[in-house]
């Protein structure tokens, strides 16, 4: 009895994986023809590092007019992006299976946390389809209207993004990580002697 409740258990498991994958398949399909179909592509770019560069994302968020996309923070005004760099962006985004690998969220990545430098947002009609982009983590998070999927890229998708997406640094500033970072570790007090 136990054995066949231990086999219908692995059944209704390996179901449940071969159903959540479809999902995600049908999701990456979704946003790469709205990407492909979009008209416009917006342009932000993301603060400072939550953790390595603590004092200064806290100074921005004071500071700049930001707006929070998906949990994360954004400078509010949209860069201006040349029609050939939009261009490149929509046809690597609207080839998904370019990007790199699914991510598997069970590993946990030695980067600090995902920190999008930059958000990229399509809008075909009413739909939006928003990619984060993090270099640190080489990781991206493409949400449409009712999901998200997380996506390890290779390093050449990296090093392409990263030739295209740079040039628009424009309100981060450029920070001393050595000296902006929070502690790792507290030291305990001294002991008097």
């Amino acid at each position: 009895m136990e054995r066949t409740w231990r086999f219908e258990s692995l059944m209704v498991a390996g179901m449940v994986f071969l159903a959540s994958f479809h999902c995600q398949a049908q999701s990456v399909k979704q946003f790469a023809d709205g990407v492909r179909r979009s008209d416009n592509l917006t342009l932000l770019e993301g603060l400072p590092h939550q953790w390595f560069e603590s004092r200064a994302l806290e100074r921005e968020r004071r500071t700049k007019s930001v707006r929070n996309l998906h949990g994360y923070t954004f400078y509010s005004e949209p860069l201006d992006i040349s029609t050939e760099d939009a261009r490149q962006l929509a046809t690597g985004f609207g080839n998904p299976e370019k990007l790199g690998h699914i991510s598997d969220p069970r590993l946990q990545k030695k980067c600090g946390g995902f920190h999008p430098d930059y958000a990229l947002e399509w809008q075909q009609g009413e739909n939006r389809y928003q990619a984060l982009v993090c270099f640190g983590c080489a990781e991206v998070k493409i949400f449409g209207s009712n999901f998200i999927v997380e996506y390890d890229f290779s390093e050449e998708v990296k090093a392409t993004l990263a030739v295209i997406l740079r040039k628009y640094r424009k309100n981060r500033p450029n920070v001393d990580r050595t000296i902006d970072a929070r502690p790792t570790a507290t030291l305990p007090a001294e002991k008097p002697r």
